[in-house]
């Protein structure tokens, strides 16, 4: 009977102790050992990888010639260079007829060009430096290269679940900083499409025909955001080393326009006040 008494009472306090877990959200716990982030190199270290938000438009002609050089980039570097192609702007505005009639702006795209005042095309942010400075093409090879390899201090992990019937998708985003952070951190979470086929304005006959490339592939292309243009704060308290700041976004009804296949998600966390960048991650959503 003794031995009934103690399996009883341990068995009551683990309810107990279970259901009083329950937090607001963002959820908070702290991390075990190990970086289970997936963001860590051989050697452990967090690599802090680079986001290109390339504003551009399928009337833009100097645009596949940057379009070239981000591709060259990946093929040397890989998943450590993450664009986002935000389709803004009068480049971007499409016809009512002829080679031109594909829409590709989106809100966020649009915002996002009015508050980093983009003037000229291509532009691009490079993980939103020097509180948002603009560019050229010309300079995001140099740039760039500045910032290969760098350690980061906060990990981002993205957990896509589609419902291929409903067309829906559910997503997990846990943030975690390997030490105290001062200052107020937002985390973003944008939905981008590969493999676009529609014309291309190009003047560089190296890139492809002029003065338009029929077929071109238009990639990374900016949809959406799952939780707005600026994101949400990644806590409301202040940012500890080693815990797990836990996002969920439920039931976000994707558009029947949009192929599955060719949709990648791409988190990123920011500082608000110097509007930097401090990581950034991508995923395909199946």
């Amino acid at each position: 009977m003794r031995y009934k008494w103690i399996l009883f009472f341990l068995a009551s306090l683990f309810l107990f102790l279970y259901s009083c877990d329950e937090i607001e959200k963002p959820y908070t716990r702290e991390k075990g050992g190990g970086d289970d982030s997936g963001n860590g190199d051989d050697n452990g270290k967090i690599v802090r990888k680079i986001l290109l938000e390339d504003f551009t438009g399928h009337k833009c002609v100097n645009c596949p010639k940057a379009h070239k050089i981000v591709d060259e980039l990946k093929a040397d570097y890989g998943d450590s260079i993450i664009t986002i192609a935000i389709h803004a702007g009068t480049y971007a505005t499409p016809e009512s007829e002829g080679h031109f009639t594909a829409d590709y702006r989106s809100q966020v795209g649009g915002e996002l060009q009015s508050a980093f005042g983009v003037q000229f095309f291509p532009a691009g942010l490079i993980n939103r430096q020097d509180e948002g400075a603009l560019f050229n093409s010309t300079a995001w090879k140099s740039e760039i290269l500045s910032q290969i390899g760098q350690e980061a201090i906060v990990a981002i992990d993205i957990m896509p679940e589609f419902d291929d019937g409903n067309g829906t998708l559910d997503t997990d985003v846990t943030v975690t900083f390997t030490e105290n952070y001062e200052g107020a951190v937002n985390l973003c979470v944008f939905v981008t499409e590969n493999g676009l086929i529609s014309p291309q304005e190009n003047n560089v006959e190296d890139v492809g025909p002029t003065p338009t490339i029929e077929d071109y592939e238009h990639n990374h292309v900016l949809r959406a955001s799952l939780n707005g243009t600026w994101g949400e704060p990644v806590t409301s308290d202040d940012i500890l080393a080693d815990m797990l700041y836990e996002h969920t976004f439920s039931e976000y009804e994707v558009s029947e326009d949009w192929n599955p296949e060719n949709l990648d998600l791409i988190a990123f966390v920011y500082d608000q006040t110097t509007m930097e960048v401090l990581q950034v991650e991508k995923v395909a959503l199946k």
